[in-house]
């Protein structure tokens, strides 16, 4: 018997060897490894890899800094440099950030051949910045990136990108002997006269030669994104003179970076005061959609970042008690929670756009990733929406679905298209869609039809004559305001 357990364990030790040999195979860049395997190198010296399986991510993340993709942890595209050269003026301050594509986890740039100019500097993430005295016309240089860390334990498809350079020295000043108009400025990078800025306002140069001026609203970072992330960011510019001007609302425009060239004024931080300014004389703005005193559990923070665009203004209402609890007993019950079942009531005016109703609410604590939600979409104006989230199966008084006849008094059915006073009933509070407790999700969007990538973008917004305070007693009277994590916010004093 004992021979013969032997011989099997002998046998299973051969055949699994036999799979793995199979696994393993040398490798040299990342797309050399098919079928969801990736290559795998001991260390930065390291000529050949291995093929090896790739991780999987968990709830749409992964252990390393690298991103989730297809379910997978890591990319097989290859990293990229793009092409440039730089022209830096003597004496004057000089930056330019190095552009890269497919770059997963960590990576740094460092020269290999030749030297920058004196004074001028390249950093482990790509920045070429300083001041320079040299008066050496022009210099070759030969920049490497490695996808990978200098300290890693594995690397995985890491690869050595090298790009030759070519910087030149400029002496002259290219706006030294413009003259522009009253209302113009010279633009010190081409040695054209271009309109004078207004305050708060930036320019945004792209790379077929073009520009506007706007005021920069927001820039997403799709880096953090849940899914579909990448390398890229996508700029919204507000531009209040093109609302309304030509047949779609274009007072919003959207560039993805890779369309930017340079960024004139670019502010450290967002001056948003046309926008707002915007949205008051629109009468763009809310009540709180829920009776008595709200709890603002998630504001423009946490995971509303990571939601591809979708929740990075978003709001998460819930109501606490005295002593600020959520829910009473354990809170495994839709029904412990003080939120669960409570009225919605429409915050602004708008036309109804959208309605699902007949989603199940989820056991608290348990969700089904990117499951739909039971929400109300209103179409405000322009190419301005609100919608609510997360509401009660069946609990919406919609005429499509013939369940008005279950709702009693004076609340109203809901049809498509029809306008929708302030203060009209909605539903009530539920928990269905991606929603671990029973809470109101809140938030302006704004809709890019003008482009090949019609989609929703979650955008600033503003309550008008609320109160609210950091504790559920002793609120202030504000008349324009936008909610914080950790806020409570009512219509009435409290």
């Amino acid at each position: 018997m004992k021979i013969l357990l032997y011989t099997l364990l002998i046998y299973i030790s051969l055949f699994t060897s036999c799979e793995d040999d199979k696994i393993i195979i040398n490798c040299k860049t990342p797309t050399d490894c098919k079928d969801n395997k990736e290559c795998r190198f001991d260390n930065l010296d390291s000529n050949t890899g291995i093929c090896v399986i790739r991780e999987r991510c968990i709830d749409n993340r992964c252990k390393s800094s690298r991103v989730c993709n297809d379910n997978y942890c890591g990319t097989l595209l290859e990293p990229s440099i793009e092409e440039f050269s730089l022209n830096i003026e003597r004496d004057k301050d000089f930056y330019y950030q190095i552009k890269a594509k497919n770059l997963q986890g960590s990576y740094y740039y460092q020269i290999v051949l030749g030297e920058l100019p004196s004074g001028i500097t390249l950093s482990s993430s790509g920045e070429i910045k300083g001041v320079t005295e040299n008066s050496t016309k022009s210099y070759n240089i030969i920049i490497e990136l490695i996808n990978s860390s200098k300290d890693s334990y594995y690397i995985y498809n890491y690869k050595r990108v090298e790009i030759e350079i070519k910087v030149n020295i400029l002496e002259k000043d290219l706006c030294k002997d413009i003259v522009c108009s009253d209302n113009e400025i010279c633009n010190d990078t081409t040695g054209i006269c271009e309109l004078v800025l207004e305050d708060g306002m930036s320019r945004i140069h792209f790379k077929d030669n073009t520009y506007i001026d706007g005021e920069i609203l927001y820039i997403w970072n799709h880096n953090i994104w849940w899914w579909d992330a990448e390398d890229s960011y996508t700029y919204a510019i507000f531009t209040p003179k093109k609302y309304e001007v030509d047949k779609f609302d274009n007072s919003i425009q959207l560039f993805s970076s890779e369309e930017i060239e340079l960024i004139k004024n670019n502010p450290k931080q967002f001056n948003l005061e046309k926008y707002y300014n915007f949205l008051k004389e629109k009468n763009i703005f809310f009540q709180s959609p829920l009776e008595g005193i709200s709890y603002i559990i998630t504001s423009h923070d946490k995971y509303h970042l990571e939601e591809s665009g979708y929740g990075d203004f978003a709001w998460d209402f819930i109501k606490l008690d005295e002593q600020n609890n959520s829910f009473i007993n354990n809170g495994s019950e839709n029904s412990d929670y003080f939120v669960w079942n409570e009225p919605v009531y429409l915050p602004i005016g708008g036309y109804l756009f959208e309605v699902k109703d007949n989603i199940p609410d989820n056991t608290p604590g348990e969700y089904e990733d990117r499951s739909n939600s039971n929400m109300i979409g209103i179409e405000i104006k322009g190419n301005y929406y609100l919608y609510l989230l997360h509401f009660k199966k069946r609990s919406i008084p919609i005429a499509e679905n013939n369940n008005c006849e279950q709702f009693e008094g004076d609340i109203k059915c809901l049809r498509y298209g029809e306008y929708l006073e302030a203060g009209t009933y909605l539903g009530r509070v539920g928990n269905s869609g991606v929603s671990m407790e029973p809470h109101l999700h809140f938030t302006l969007f704004w809709f890019n039809q003008s482009s090949n990538n019609r989609r929703m973008w979650s955008i600033p917004s503003i309550f008008k004559n609320v109160y609210s305070s950091e504790t559920n007693s002793g609120s202030t009277l504000l008349d324009f305001y936008t909610p914080k994590s950790g806020n409570f916010i009512s219509n009435l004093p409290f």
